[in-house]
């Protein structure tokens, strides 16, 4: 998985929130921020989805793309993706389980807008 808790976590501090301030408002060791900043703590899907609402971002999209791409390749990740087909379309999840038509359609333009979005 990406690391989408370090793109997220530097748009919250672009937005003046400190690692105390996020590890505060989820609950977290202050510890857990700079583990997932750099990459060396996996950051669960509910953690990222909460990250992203503190910097702006969609949390719904963040938890259901998080959430799919931890199940990836198993039973659980063939259900949550036709459970979230459309969600996972908009965030541009492109899972194995998704078919590579629905994936193109209209999916690759979304992924682009809201990455430019975090990406700038």
């Amino acid at each position: 998985m990406e690391n989408y808790a370090k793109t997220l976590i530097d748009k919250a501090f672009e937005k003046g929130l400190t690692p105390a301030d996020i590890a505060q408002e989820l609950g977290a060791p202050r510890s857990y921020v700079y583990d997932w900043h750099k990459g060396h703590r996996k950051c669960k899907p509910a953690d990222l989805a909460a990250i992203a609402y503190l910097a702006g971002f969609d949390a719904t999209q963040m938890l259901a793309r998080a959430t799919a791409e931890e199940f990836e390749g198993t039973k659980k990740g063939q259900l949550l993706a036709r459970a979230l087909g459309k969600t996972l379309l908009a965030t541009g999840v492109g899972l194995a389980t998704v078919s590579a038509q629905a994936a193109t359609t209209g999916a690759i333009d979304t992924m682009y807008i809201m990455l430019s979005h975090i990406s700038a």
